[in-house]
C-alpha cells in the first residue's frame, strides 16, 4: 500500500515537471509570451495614460471621495451621457 501511494506521488511529480518544463518552452518560443521578470502589478506608480470612470449624476460623499482618489492618479470623472459618447 505504502509503496502504491509513493508510485503515484512520484509520477505525480514527474508529470507536473514535465508540464511545467513544456509551459515555459512554449511561453518562450510563443510571440505573445509573458516576461518572467516584468513586473506586471507595479504599486505607486501614477497611470501613463489618462483614463475615464463614468459615474451617476448625483454627487454623494461616496462619489467625492472617488473623485479625489481618481484625481490623484490623473483620472478624470465624467457623467454617463459621456461616458456612452466616449464609449461610441
Amino acid at each position: 500500500m505504502k509503496r502504491d501511494v509513493d508510485g503515484i506521488l512520484y509520477e505525480a511529480l514527474v508529470v507536473a515537471l514535465v508540464g511545467f518544463c513544456a509551459a515555459l518552452t512554449a511561453n518562450h518560443f510563443s510571440p505573445r509570451g509573458i516576461k518572467l521578470t516584468r513586473n506586471y502589478f507595479p504599486s505607486g506608480e501614477p497611470a501613463a495614460v489618462s483614463e475615464v470612470a463614468a459615474v451617476p449624476r448625483s454627487q454623494s460623499a461616496t462619489t467625492n471621495s472617488l473623485a479625489v482618489r481618481l484625481q490623484s492618479r490623473n483620472l478624470t470623472m465624467v457623467g454617463l451621457a459621456e461616458a456612452e459618447e466616449l464609449y461610441r
